[in-house]
């Protein structure tokens, strides 16, 4: 069986404490927007393309701010789902970005997704990306390209797979992680946040996507599934269920 994640996705607020699955760091406001494509469109997960077809339909939900952030923390659930096609994509990240057109497209980003195109499975995997020009020149999956560096022994390596998932109606399952500025270097450091203390992940240093430095114009959490036209339909994003049915089952 393979794996479908999708996130617990809530607006950032300006109050400040814990939020139930988002915790926003710095300055955040609460003019985000909240983002939905429940049909094929023309909206591009930038960068993608390595591992997709010409003709390609991306569905997205999530919460968009332009607002200026140190970073967040996400709680994201991962499903048990059918086995999707060998192209096809789902997952939930966490995306720092630029939001400016007028400057290079700088973009890191974490999360979980199934791309059995490349893995060679269907399960579940925790990934990172990043780019400095929209993909034009730089950036790649996970460790494929110097870039991120992984902590001495990570309780999460980018491109490891990550079970059991969670079971419909029954138990949920839930990994939290965090991306933000570190005070001190100014590189953006991933954590991983719902073990017994906080386990460092990595860092992506602050050289590796100079319009991110120290602070980001956008931040964007985001389900999504992307599939060719060809497979005559795509793959369920999380559990494949509306969340008003509530936690155990979306």
């Amino acid at each position: 069986m393979g794996y479908m994640v999708v996130g617990m996705l809530i607006c950032f607020l300006c109050a400040s404490g814990d939020l139930t699955s988002v915790h926003a760091y710095g300055r955040m406001q609460n003019n985000g927007t909240f983002l939905t494509s429940p049909r094929s469109a023309s909206f591009v997960l930038a960068g993608r393309n390595k591992y997709k077809g010409n003709n390609d339909y991306n569905h997205v939900a999530g919460w968009i701010t332009p607002a200026s952030s140190y970073g967040a923390r996400v709680k994201i659930g991962i499903w048990g789902s059918q086995v999707q096609r060998h192209s096809q994509e789902s997952g939930a990240a966490i995306s720092i970005s630029t939001v400016d057109q007028d400057e290079p497209f700088n973009m890191i980003e974490a999360g979980f997704h199934v791309l059995p195109e490349l893995y060679n499975n269907n399960d579940v995997h925790f990934f990172i990306r990043w780019t400095n020009d929209d993909h034009k020149a730089t950036g790649c999956y996970n460790l494929e390209c110097h870039g991120f560096v992984p902590a001495s022994g990570a309780a999460l390596v980018p491109g490891q797979a990550v079970a059991p998932p969670s079971t419909y109606g029954r138990d949920d399952r839930y990994i939290t992680i965090s991306l933000h500025t570190d005070a001190n270097t100014r590189d953006w450091v991933l954590y991983r946040d719902d073990l017994h203390k906080p386990a460092f992940l990595g860092h992506f240093p602050k050289e590796l996507c100079p319009r991110l430095y120290g602070i980001a114009s956008g931040v964007a959490l985001l389900g999504f599934v992307n599939y060719q036209d060809r497979d005559k339909g795509g793959p369920a994003m999380g559990s494949g269920h509306f969340p008003e049915e509530g936690q155990r089952k979306a």
